[in-house]
């Protein structure tokens, strides 16, 4: 759900979205959810939206007008259709992705290896960047 939700063009409303999966469920990992948003990190989210673009752009055809140097307001619906589109058809292949990884990695290790393995990766990460 993390991913799905950082991943669509919510503009911070996702973060609110997060806090109220929390608060109404009870078996949802806060790790898990607030992990996606390391990930997908406001930096990393302009490439997204790039992508999005770009593939809404090439399945509903390009937008008539909407260039760098002469972009029209009547363009705008058009425009935020085709990252949209992009955007959840991304969302979807992410979200999956992420899914069969983490599935793997749970089925792999147990918790408790899965979360030594996690604090020695930490741990490790931690101490080469002390010693720079």
């Amino acid at each position: 759900m993390g991913t799905f939700i950082t991943m669509l063009p919510t503009f911070g409303v996702g973060l609110v979205a997060f806090l109220v999966l929390v608060s109404v469920f009870d078996s949802i990992s806060k790790i898990a959810l607030f992990a996606s948003l390391l990930v997908f990190n406001p930096v990393v989210k302009w490439g997204v939206y790039a992508s999005s673009f770009a593939l809404g752009v090439f399945l509903l055809g390009p937008v008539e007008g909407a260039t760098v140097a002469d972009a029209s307001l009547q363009a705008g619906p058009a425009i935020v259709t085709r990252l949209v589109v992009g955007n959840l058809i991304l969302a979807v292949i992410a979200t999956a992705l992420g899914y069969v990884a983490i599935h793997r990695l749970a089925t792999r290790y147990d918790a408790t290896e899965l979360g030594d393995a996690l604090e020695t990766f930490v741990d490790d990460t931690l101490e080469a960047s002390s010693d720079r």
